[in-house]
């Protein structure tokens, strides 16, 4: 074989290694992500590269523990939404060059003020789950703090930002308000094709509170009853795809 053949096959194989390693990259999900196989998932179902727009509920920072900071450095549009104002600066500042809006409100079934608790990376609506943190070992170094802030309902909010009907991802992480937080929408109407949910029922440190297991429970069996099935579950994050997207 001569010089040119193996100049060729030696510029083949370094373009095949080069796709491979592109290929891993992908997305570039955020390194405190909680979901090891959330590229996969996203490569799978939406291909790479790509353009949609997802919704995240309770976004934090937009970093930590994000699921959606990689769709949005790739291009995807997207709604953040955030209550606590200096985690919603955070936010603003993380995704200032991506085509993202930031909401600094609360999700809840009632428009208007609320008081919401906050401390370290947790927030939430619910006084219950801020007992139920106090109880745990995990948790104790945490001392919460609360605030006054606007809450509308998700639907409203994603028609006054113009939310496409039919978008590609909503993420829901409102520790323990999850339930409530999709009695503010339709999914008749709405329509996401993924979820990602922080769902607890299976968690350990949950299992003997009942009235939160069985709440996520039945928002489980409401998610299944709408037209989804379970692509990935462990005992904090569940990935839900509508049936007719599945590959």
């Amino acid at each position: 074989m001569g010089l040119v053949e193996w100049r060729v096959i030696g510029q083949v194989i370094l373009g095949v290694m080069d796709c491979i390693s592109r290929r891993r990259v992908m997305y570039k999900v955020s390194e405190s992500c909680q979901i090891d196989t959330l590229n996969d998932i996203y490569t799978k179902y939406f291909g790479y590269p790509s353009k949609g727009y997802f919704v995240e509920v309770g976004a934090y920072d937009g970093e930590f523990v994000s699921n959606t900071s990689c769709l949005a450095d790739h291009g995807w549009q997207g709604l953040y939404v955030e209550p606590i104002y200096d985690h919603y600066l955070k936010c603003m500042k993380r995704h200032d060059k991506n085509d993202v809006t930031v909401a600094n409100v609360a999700v809840g079934l009632e428009e208007g003020e609320t008081t919401i608790y906050y401390g370290d990376t947790l927030t939430t609506l619910d006084k219950d789950q801020v007992k139920r943190y106090s109880e745990m070992d995990v948790f104790q170094h945490i001392s919460f703090s609360t605030t006054v802030c606007d809450q509308m309902r998700l639907d409203t909010l994603m028609e006054k930002i113009e939310v496409p009907k039919e978008f590609d991802v909503l993420v829901v992480d409102v520790e323990g308000k999850e339930a409530e937080v999709f009695e503010t929408f339709e999914l008749d109407e709405w329509k996401p094709k993924m979820l990602i949910i922080e769902l607890e029922d299976e968690h350990p440190s949950f299992q003997k509170y009942k009235d939160l297991v069985n709440r996520i429970k039945n928002l489980r069996e409401y998610i299944h009853n709408k037209g989804y099935i379970e692509i990935f579950k462990d005992h904090i994050n569940t990935v839900f795809i509508r049936k007719e997207v599945k590959k």
